[in-house]
């Protein structure tokens, strides 16, 4: 069971669909998320349906909307760093990666603004991102694409 999240899958004489077409056809749900911490939103969508969010390391994170925390990562984890994914009553879940340290575990279930974890600088942070939340949405838009 390994995770090939943001590899590239050939397929010999099949037509080549940019990703921004798949974003265009995961559902929105307006209102669902709120924004999971405070800070410079660069806006920006990786491939993985992710914003960074830069601030000072240390500055709390919370828990975009209520759910079930699934997995807690640490040290490089496929350069995630130190990171958290929540599931979500509507099917989707939320990454948060790079985080200084996380305040939940898995198993618990959080509700919304709650506090699960510190920005920071684990993991694949290099370039101009230094602290930030590497903020990801499976299964939906992520509503804080600019």
């Amino acid at each position: 069971n390994r995770n090939l999240s943001g590899r590239a899958l050939i397929i010999p004489g099949a037509t080549a669909v940019k990703s921004s077409y798949f974003a265009a056809a995961l559902p929105s749900y307006p209102g669902y998320y709120i924004f999971p911490t405070t800070g410079w939103n660069w806006g920006t969508l990786h491939p993985t349906g992710a914003v960074d969010i830069a601030n000072v390391c240390g500055t709390p994170v919370y828990a975009a909307a209520e759910g079930l925390v699934s997995y807690v990562g640490t040290g490089w984890d496929e350069g995630y760093g130190n990171n958290m994914i929540i599931e979500h009553p509507n099917n989707t879940s939320t990454r948060y990666g790079h985080l200084r340290s996380a305040s939940a575990a898995e198993g618990d279930y959080v509700l919304q603004g709650d506090e699960i974890g510190l920005m920071g600088n684990t993991g694949k942070t290099d370039g101009v991102s230094g602290c930030h939340l590497h903020f990801e949405v499976r299964g939906a838009r992520n509503p804080f694409v600019k």
